[in-house]
């Protein structure tokens, strides 16, 4: 049976190459599925939108550390498949950051007594371990996420009425997983930003079952994704704010907040939707920054429309024949506002 990491790499670009959106405003993406000679074109892209913080997803085998292909889970060579999109970044000032996230299968496995969770959170560890010692450290990458939505039952393999007991069972991932990798990043000195999954949604119940496991010793940042801002302005400050009364109950209440995903759905073709999702570029990233001054970074999801089994996701400032809806240059304007 196949066992893998999912990786999302964020790619974080520096103050030489952009300012505004008070350097909030971040970019979901998919570039593993280009091939080398698309690259440069691909990076010109991304810094023509001028996000401050784009994402990025891999695939990678925990036990052998290979990076595996997203369509035929085959290892590929990430040396000459992906270093030189990075050398791409680089060139054009950006900066890289990952998040590390365990697939389902594997949580199911441990679920199942196939192994323990504590031996699951050794395995992840150590591979966290390995990814930045050998990839991320050279690459001058700086910030890593580890995980992605288990309070979500699509992600992990458990009914949410089993919150509490799924949460212990995350922390027995997270706490050596950070541990491990702050230890990389102290051993090469320098900063480093290494922070718990992105919860599904402001889900401030789970939140709360994961500090009582432990959990404000082992994230520099609280990680969420917003989806229950509902498209409304009017819902962030205060969906927020659920969050930072749990933060403040254990003594985070200064903690900076990433919002790792958010955005609004717009069917190609539909221009109230098309021009709602372009309003909200606009609005939500501006209301953000008065009323939640601790959320440090908010990524939009996602640049490109795509399909997950037969329902399309339109999220995308783009839709599946890579055509521009409104949203795209609602986004290049909005990154352009506010102080570098």
């Amino acid at each position: 049976m196949l066992k893998y990491v999912i990786i999302a790499i964020l790619l974080v670009t520096s103050s030489t190459s952009v300012s505004g959106s008070w350097k909030l405003l971040g970019l979901n993406i998919s570039p593993q599925w280009l091939q080398p000679h698309e690259y440069e074109s691909y990076a010109d892209e991304i810094l023509g939108l001028g996000p401050s913080i784009v994402r990025w997803n891999f695939n990678i085998d925990p036990f052998s550390g290979h990076v595996l292909d997203p369509v035929t889970w085959t290892p590929v060579d990430f040396q000459s498949r992906y270093v030189p999109l990075l050398n791409a970044f680089s060139a054009r000032g950006i900066e890289v950051s990952i998040v590390l996230i365990v697939g389902r299968q594997q949580i199911d496995d441990a679920k199942h007594g196939h192994y323990s969770f504590d031996y699951l959170g050794k395995v992840y560890a150590d591979t966290c371990a390995q990814i930045t010692r050998d990839w991320l450290i050279p690459s001058g990458i700086r910030n890593v996420e580890l995980g992605n939505e288990y309070n979500d039952d699509a992600s992990w393999p458990d009914p949410y009425s089993n919150k509490m007991q799924s949460a212990q069972q995350y922390m027995k991932m997270l706490k050596p997983a950070y541990t491990a990798v702050k230890s990389e990043y102290n051993k090469d000195g320098g900063y480093s930003h290494v922070m718990m999954m992105g919860l599904a949604m402001c889900d401030s119940n789970y939140l709360n079952a994961l500090y009582l496991n432990g959990l404000q010793s082992y994230t520099d940042k609280i990680n969420f994704h917003p989806y229950d801002f509902d498209d409304t302005v009017d819902n962030i400050g205060p969906k927020v704010n659920e969050m930072l009364t749990v933060m403040r109950r254990y003594g985070d209440g200064d903690k900076q907040i990433w919002l790792t995903e958010y955005g609004a759905q717009a069917t190609p073709g539909n221009q109230y939707e098309t021009d709602n999702q372009a309003v909200f570029v606009r609005t939500s990233i501006r209301t953000i920054h008065v009323w939640t001054p601790q959320v440090q970074r908010a990524f939009w999801f996602n640049l490109q429309d795509f399909m997950n089994g037969d329902m399309p996701v339109q999220y995308g400032l783009k839709d599946l024949n890579f055509n521009r809806k409104p949203s795209y240059q609602a986004f290049i304007e909005q990154a352009a506002e506010g102080d570098s």
